[in-house]
C-alpha cells in the first residue's frame, strides 16, 4: 500500500467519524428502537419454550464371561437404532397421548421429541421440548415408561432400564433472549449507521445541486 492510499483510507475514516458523530443521536435513537422491538418480541409475543430429558440405558446381563459380555454390548449398540425408531413411532406416541390426554396430533408429539445416542454408548437421551415445563417433563418421563412397558412385554427386552428420570425446567431453553437483543443493538446500529452515511450523501448532493445554480 503506498502512503496516497494510506492517506486517503484515514480521510475516508475521518470522514465517516465525522459522519457518525454528526448523527450520533440518529444512530442511538434507531438503536433503541431496534432494541425495543427485540424486547417486545422476546418477552410478549414469542412463546418460550421448555426442555426435560430422560436417559434410558441398555444393560449387559450378569455374565461372568468376558467375551460373552462384549459380544452382548455390541449386539446392544446395534440395537440402539431400532430402539430410537421404536421410541418415535405411534406405537409408544399414542399410549402416550392417551395416558396424558394431549390433543395434538402424533406428528406434532413426534416433532417436540428429540432421541439421542452419544456415540459407542448403551445410553439414550429422550428430549422434549414444549411452550409448558411441566407438559415437556411429563412427555418426557411417559414416552420412557411405555417404551419400557413395550420392550418388556412386546420385544421381550428385559435389560433396559431408567438412567436418569425427567425433571421440570426452571428456565426456557428458546428464545435466547440475550442473542436476540445484542443482534437487534447490533442490527440497529449499522442501520444507524448506513443511514447517516446516505443522509451525508443526499445533503452533499443537494448542495452541489444548489451551488451549480
Amino acid at each position: 500500500m503506498t502512503w496516497s492510499d494510506c492517506m486517503e483510507q484515514k480521510i475516508n475514516l475521518s470522514l465517516l467519524w465525522n459522519i457518525i458523530k454528526n448523527s450520533i443521536l440518529q444512530i442511538i435513537l434507531i438503536t433503541l428502537f431496534f432494541i425495543s422491538v427485540s424486547l417486545v418480541y422476546v418477552f410478549f409475543i414469542v412463546k418460550p419454550v421448555y426442555e426435560s430429558s430422560t436417559q434410558l440405558i441398555v444393560n449387559p446381563s450378569a455374565q461372568s464371561n468376558a467375551n460373552v459380555i462384549y459380544n452382548e454390548i455390541q449386539a446392544n449398540l446395534q440395537l440402539i437404532n431400532t430402539y430410537i425408531l421404536v421410541l418415535k413411532s405411534s406405537a409408544i406416541l399414542d399410549p402416550v397421548k392417551t395416558n396424558l390426554q394431549l390433543q395434538e396430533s402424533t406428528n406434532t408429539l413426534q416433532e417436540k421429541i428429540k432421541i439421542k445416542n452419544e456415540k459407542n454408548t448403551q445410553i439414550m437421551s429422550i428430549i422434549v421440548q414444549d411452550s409448558d415445563p411441566k407438559v415437556a417433563q411429563s412427555i418426557a418421563s411417559e414416552v420412557a415408561n411405555v417404551f419400557l412397558d413395550h420392550s418388556r412385554n412386546k420385544m421381550n427386552v428385559k435389560n433396559i432400564e431408567v438412567l436418569s428420570e425427567a425433571k421440570e425446567a426452571d428456565y426456557p431453553v428458546k428464545p435466547n433472549k440475550k442473542i436476540y437483543v445484542l443482534a437487534a443493538g447490533i442490527l440497529g446500529v449499522l442501520l444507524g449507521i448506513g443511514y447517516a452515511i446516505m443522509r451525508n450523501k443526499y445533503n452533499n448532493k443537494t448542495y452541489v445541486m444548489e451551488e451549480k445554480k
